[in-house]
């Protein structure tokens, strides 16, 4: 039952007063206390209501005093789920729980664990204080992970010190050993930030007294014998080798290690096969499970496991020759492993035994499949004639006959009745990222305005979901559906950033959907002109004139904006050029018409519109004329962006860490530019100040369909485009962050009419360094795909992957692993690959990158498969590469293809395969 809450108690809280409070309290009967709780909640809830978060903190501190007055008071009135909600200090509690005993310490535990803030650093000291029990459930273990950052910052002390001094942690802290966690609870998460807190603790002589090392061995075996995801598991290798187990140990838990060879973990298998090899050579394991055993490591990714598992093997043919013919198909499965290396190995081993015409057969069937350097000992094993590399080859690509942008193969469908309307809104709804649907969608809404009763009873379920749109494309179109239907309009809901930074795109966007409004309220069954008529974003120069004049008939004056994203997107006229004379003179036909080569009539010029057609009359180039008569008005205006990049490179301490990161510079936004060159506002102002180091200006923001959009607003040079995807992309390689949208930078360079230019050679380069799968996938059918458009400068790509990798902010093997993909794309990509890889072996001769070898390798293979031979630079540079044990080996051999009869004449002519600028 529900009580007022008496004057006193209702003055002190008032007044922020919590010793006030407290006095008050005493003279409430414990039985009448219950009753006040649901006053003081309704306090608190209004208390929250009046927190401006605009305010300095210190002007908030009267209303946190009230806060926290109230809080006390509740937590001697009210329940477990009471504390849980309202965060109330352990200060605070701690003294009223001794003096009061208050019902909120029954079921606290339960309850704190289940509240919204269940965090160690608000639980924890419930329980140091005897408030609860610690819980002993998987939620808890999860909190306890976070336990090094806890005593770190809150007590003060190292773990072990922490842990050693609280008991009741004692029974409980194995846990974290027992369960995966998850993303950022686990121990490989809070170890990766916390300075390995977690492996020195365990590690520590406390903990192997106190829980012995028997079983901290056990607990690391058991939780990789579970496969968690390699991030997760690979901690409990880096324990078990902190532990360094002693040869005893180790045999005693060999069939744990054996069983873990079999586990989908690189680590895992390969820390196992370590200890399989040296308890094998101390105390052999039977023939049968060893090889049993060591069977999945011919086929593991990583090398270094079939060359270990390739040792025990040669080691027991040693002492055990009979089991020459196991081990031969052992070996005979390590020649599909795409390493050459292991396949020489292979080829070595077997060429020790006495092989029976069952392997030989084997072998002959995997003679086409090896390196082309493993060939001819492996077919000297089998009596078979190896095929000779090519005589010649011709390395140059066709020019393959590729489609314009106003090609009929790529114009948007015209959506003329109500049924594909309504199913194509609603497709756009669950598929932002389609733009040519959007631009379909929005063309046929505006032409069909107004709507009719039945499309209105059609467009109805599209209706009901408004409200239920959350992404900004979907909520764009939203707006025009909710006008044209006379249902309530719902606002569009601006991005922001990791920053509290808006994308400057979103006021592009409502300017566009204000003027499409605008047009389909004339009802003339208008298109809008800014309405893409072909894939990418581009406008047919007739449809657009065919546009103008249905405007003029009807008597509608188009928006000046209109006309300027209409012009921005204006595809190169091939063929006759519309008749533009017949139509009535204004500033919007004067810019169409100096878009399609016109001269300057030398009348009075709409800066804005003239900016516009002259990015479509010189895409990716300076207009001269209008430089002349507007001035410099900044990139992507009259004149077209200068492009430059480096590698910035900082260390924060002397040993400690060293950050690079790539500075992209396309030019900035002067101050007070006009809104309305809207191709100028894609750059960067020149007030913008980045508040951290990794803060980038975005234009588009962090949403997909956006940046997709973005690359629709001026398809005919995508440069400003890409320069933005090399910062974003560039500095994220590693993927330190999830940035799942930068793809949307790479998946322009697929269309055919979408010229890489710099910066799009750029982000190539960068991609193909990438850590995440599915990006670098695309990454590599961008590359094969602008070579055999011959839409790229393969020489101009060659120079930025070296400069990337002379400045270390790339990695040799990702690059190794990608061209190594992209070579088997195509039957004209190997030559391809080769001079990228010549480019990036010449890159560091003084001080080669580590993993050169990888890329000696591959250019190896190359050049052996396609019978070319090695280009004059490499030749030149391979002399001086200073390396050795593999990368020498393998530098040799590729010097000794120079003189080789089988090769071709050298290529003549530099490889360019680049149709335009």
């Amino acid at each position: 039952m529900s009580e007022a809450v008496p004057e006193a108690l209702e003055h002190a809280m008032s007044q922020g007063d919590t010793a006030a409070v407290i006095a008050a309290l005493r003279d409430i009967p414990k039985e009448n206390r219950p009753g006040l709780a649901k006053a003081l909640r309704a306090t608190l809830r209004v208390l929250a209501k009046q927190d401006d978060p605009h305010l300095p903190w210190e002007m908030k501190q009267p209303l946190r005093d009230r806060e926290r007055a109230t809080q006390a008071a509740l937590f001697v009135c009210g329940t477990a789920k009471d504390v849980a909600d309202h965060r109330i200090r352990i200060e605070d509690a701690a003294p009223l729980a001794r003096e009061f005993a208050p019902p909120c310490l029954e079921g606290l535990g339960d309850a704190l664990m289940s509240g919204p803030w269940p965090s160690l650093h608000y639980i924890n000291p419930f329980i140091e204080h005897g408030l609860m029990q610690r819980p002993d459930s998987d939620a808890h273990t999860l909190l306890m992970m976070d336990l090094p950052t806890y005593a770190i910052y809150q007590k003060k002390a190292s773990l072990e010190a922490y842990v050693a001094a609280n008991p009741t942690l004692h029974p409980v802290i194995l846990r974290v050993m027992e369960i995966e966690g998850t993303s950022d609870a686990s121990l490989a998460a809070i170890d990766k930030y916390r300075r390995d807190a977690w492996l020195g603790f365990f590690h520590s002589p406390w903990s192997q007294a106190q829980f012995g090392r028997d079983i901290l061995l056990d607990k690391a075996l058991d939780a990789l014998a579970q496969d968690w995801p390699q991030f997760r598991s690979g901690w409990f290798s880096r324990f078990h080798e902190r532990m360094a187990p002693t040869l005893d140990e180790l045999h005693a838990r060999l069939p744990r290690y054996l069983a873990l060879c079999r586990s989908r973990i690189p680590p895992t298998v390969g820390m196992a096969l370590k200890v399989i090899d040296a308890v094998d050579a101390n105390h052999p394991v039977a023939t049968t499970d060893l090889l049993d055993t060591l069977a999945p490591a011919m086929h593991a990714a990583a090398k270094g496991h079939a060359l270990l598992a390739m040792k025990m093997i040669e080691r027991r043919l040693r002492s055990e020759p009979h089991a020459a013919n196991a081990a031969a198909r052992l070996l005979a499965d390590a020649l599909g492993h795409s390493d050459a290396a292991v396949q020489a190995k292979a080829i070595k081993l077997l060429g020790n035994l006495a092989l029976d015409d069952s392997v030989r057969d084997t072998l002959n069937d995997y003679l086409a499949a090896v390196a082309a350097s493993n060939r001819v000992a492996l077919a000297a094993l089998t009596g078979a004639r190896p095929e000779k590399p090519h005589a010649t080859l011709d390395v140059s690509l066709s020019t393959p006959s590729l489609p314009g942008p106003c090609d009929p193969s790529r114009e948007l469908p015209r959506i003329d009745d109500v049924d594909t309307l309504a199913e194509r809104i609603a497709y756009v709804f669950e598929n932002d990222t389609d733009i040519d649907a959007f631009e379909a969608v929005v063309t046929a809404l505006t032409r069909m305005a107004p709507l009719d009763a039945r499309t209105r009873e059609r467009l109805a379920p599209a209706a009901k979901r408004l409200k239920r749109l959350r992404k900004p494309l979907t909520q764009a179109l939203g707006q025009i559906v909710a006008v044209l239907l006379d249902v309530t309009v719902l606002p569009y809901e601006r991005q922001v950033d990791a920053y509290g930074e808006h994308p400057g795109i979103d006021i592009d966007i409502l300017d566009r959907v204000m003027d499409t409004v605008a047009t389909a309220q004339h009802g003339a069954g208008l298109e809008p002109l800014d309405a893409a008529t072909h894939q990418g974003g581009f406008i047919d120069p007739h449809r657009l004139a065919t546009r103008i004049a249905a405007h003029a008939a009807a008597g509608v004056l188009p928006a000046r904006r209109a006309g300027i994203r209409a012009l921005m997107r204006l595809a190169p006229p091939t063929g006759p050029k519309p008749n533009l004379r017949a139509l009535p003179d204004s500033p919007l036909l004067r810019a169409f018409r100096y878009a399609l080569g016109d001269t300057l009539d030398g009348g009075e010029l709409d800066m804005p519109l003239m900016v516009a057609a002259s990015r479509a009359r010189h895409p990716g180039n300076d207009d001269p004329i209008l430089l002349a008569a507007l001035g410099d008005l900044g990139p992507d205006t009259t004149r077209a962006p200068v492009f430059s990049w480096h590698v910035d490179t900082r260390t924060s301490a002397p040993g400690e860490y060293v950050h690079r990161r790539i500075i992209v510079d396309d030019g900035f936004v002067p101050e007070g530019a006009d809104r309305l060159l809207i191709a100028l506002h894609g750059h960067q102002p020149a007030t913008f100040v980045p508040r951290y180091a990794s803060q980038h200006f975005n234009y588009a923001g962090t949403d997909e369909a956006l940046i997709r959009f973005w690359a629709t607003l001026a398809p005919s040079c995508l440069h400003t485009f890409f320069a933005a995807g090399c910062r974003l992309l560039g500095n994220n390689l590693d993927w330190s962050e999830a940035q799942w949208q930068n793809r949307a930078y790479l998946a322009p360079l697929l269309e055919p009419t979408v010229a890489p230019g710099p910066p799009g050679t750029l982000l190539i380069a960068l991609a193909l360094a990438g850590k995440e799968p599915g990006q670098l996938a695309l990454a590599i059918d961008a590359l094969a795909q602008t070579v055999l458009d011959a839409r790229i400068d393969i020489n101009a790509l060659g120079v930025d992957m070296a400069l990337l990798l002379a400045g270390e902010h790339v990695r040799a093997s990702r690059y190794a692993k990608a061209l190594a993909t992209a070579a088997r794309m195509a039957p004209g990509m190997p030559p391809v690959i080769i001079r990228l890889l010549e480019a990036l072996v010449a890159a560091r001769p003084d001080d080669p990158p580590r993993d050169t070898a990888l890329l000696l390798s591959l250019l190896h293979e190359l050049l052996l498969e396609t019978g070319m031979k090695p280009g004059e630079n490499l030749c030149a540079v391979l002399p001086v590469l200073k390396v050795t044990g593999r990368s020498a080996a393998l530098r040799k051999a590729l010097l000794t293809l120079r003189s080789a009869a089988f090769v071709a004449a050298p290529v003549s002519g530099p490889l360019n395969f680049c149709r335009r600028p």
